[in-house]
C-alpha cells in the first residue's frame, strides 16, 4: 500500500484464508492428507490437531478475486475468509470418513512444531458487502478435491505394477485402474525369479505393486496335486520373493489370492453359525492349491515383513 499512497499505484489489497482444491502443490494439508489416505498410509498431525484454519474452497477464492478487481476501491484491503473453522484433527477424519478409513489406525501425532499458529481468523464483510459470498460447501469442496486427485494420477505421481496378466483378477485390476484413470503396467517378470521383479521395479518405477499371480492349475486345481513343486515355487515361494523385493525398496505390495483354507470341525461345526477368527489357523488340506495360500497367511503371522508395507491376504 506504501506505493499507491507514495506514487498513486492502482493497488487493491486481498487477504486470504487457507485455501483448497484441485491441482493444488501435495506439500499442503488437504492434498498431502488426500494423497497418503489413497497410498494407503499415515496422516500425521503436528501435536494434537487442535490448531484451526478457516478454509475456502479455490473456486469461491476465484469468485473473491473477480469481485475485488470490478467492484473494489482502489486504496481498500479485502480479506477473503470463513467463519466456519475447522481443526487439523477435524480435517483428518473428515478424510478418512470419506475414504472409508478407521481415523484411530489412520492418524499419527507427531511432535508438534516449534511455533504452531493456533489460528487464524478474517472477518470478510466488507467483501460480502460487494455482493461475495462462500458457496461451496466444505463437504461438497473436499469430496470435489478428492475426485480430482484420483482422475489426475500422472499429476501425483501414483503407479501401480500388476502381476497376473493372464488371470481374471489380475485383469479385473487392470480395468479399475483404468476407469480410475491410475497408471498402471503388468510385470513381465516370473514371482521365481527375484532378478527379473527387480528389472520390473526399476523399469515401471511403481509406487504400488498389486500380485494377482498364481499357479491355479492346468484345467484346474487338481493339475496341482500331481505338481507341487511347480506350484508351491510359484504361489508360495514367488510371492514371498515379490514381498520382499518390495520391502528392500520401500513398495506397499498387497496380494491377492483365491482358495479355500478353513472346513468345518468340532470347533466350528455345520449349521452353528460359529465362524472362524483372523488369528485362527488354515485347517483344510483338501487340495496342495489351498494349502499353497494357508502357506502365505501363516507367513503373514509369523514372519518379519512389516504390515504396514507389505499385505498377503
Amino acid at each position: 500500500m506504501a506505493y499507491h499512497r507514495s506514487y498513486g499505484l492502482p493497488i487493491i489489497t486481498s487477504r486470504g484464508n487457507n485455501v483448497y482444491g484441485p491441482n493444488q502443490y501435495p506439500e499442503k494439508l488437504v492434498p498431502k492428507f488426500i494423497l497418503l489416505a489413497m497410498k494407503g498410509q499415515k496422516l500425521p498431525i503436528h501435536g494434537d490437531g487442535s490448531n484451526v484454519r478457516s478454509y475456502l474452497y479455490c473456486g469461491d477464492v476465484a469468485e473473491a478475486f473477480d469481485v475485488i478487481l470490478h467492484k473494489g476501491e482502489i486504496g481498500q484491503v479485502y480479506n477473503i475468509g470463513t467463519k466456519k473453522e475447522r481443526s487439523v484433527l477435524d480435517v483428518a477424519e473428515d478424510i478418512c470418513k470419506l475414504f472409508e478409513l478407521k481415523s484411530k489406525e489412520v492418524i499419527e501425532f507427531v511432535q508438534d512444531r516449534p511455533f504452531n499458529d493456533k489460528r487464524y481468523f478474517l472477518d470478510d464483510q466488507k467483501l460480502k458487502q460487494l455482493g461475495w459470498e462462500e458457496r461451496t460447501p466444505w463437504e461438497e469442496g473436499l469430496k470435489m478435491t478428492i475426485d480430482w486427485y484420483k482422475k489426475n494420477p500422472d499429476w501425483w505421481g501414483l503407479k501401480f505394477l500388476i502381476y497376473g496378466r493372464t488371470g481374471w483378477i489380475g485383469g479385473l485390476l487392470g480395468k479399475l485402474c483404468d476407469e480410475e484413470r491410475i497408471a498402471w503396467e503388468y510385470g513381465k517378470g516370473r514371482l521365481q525369479d527375484r532378478k527379473s521383479l527387480e528389472e520390473d521395479i526399476k523399469r515401471v518405477m511403481p509406487t504400488h505393486v498389486l500380485n494377482a499371480a498364481g499357479v491355479t492349475g492346468r484345467p484346474n486345481v487338481d493339475w496341482c496335486e500331481s505338481h507341487k513343486v511347480e506350484t508351491i515355487r510359484t504361489n508360495v515361494v514367488g510371492t514371498l520373493t515379490l514381498a520382499d523385493v518390495c520391502k528392500e525398496r520401500g513398495l506397499y505390495m498387497m496380494n491377492f489370492a483365491t482358495g479355500c483354507i478353513f472346513e468345518y470341525d468340532k470347533d466350528h461345526p455345520l449349521g452353528s453359525g460359529i465362524g472362524f477368527k483372523e488369528e485362527d489357523k488354515p485347517n483344510f488340506i483338501g487340495s496342495f492349491y489351498s494349502k499353497t495360500k494357508a502357506m502365505l497367511g501363516k507367513f503373514q503371522m509369523y514372519s518379519s515383513f512389516d504390515k504396514s508395507s507389505v499385505c498377503l491376504d
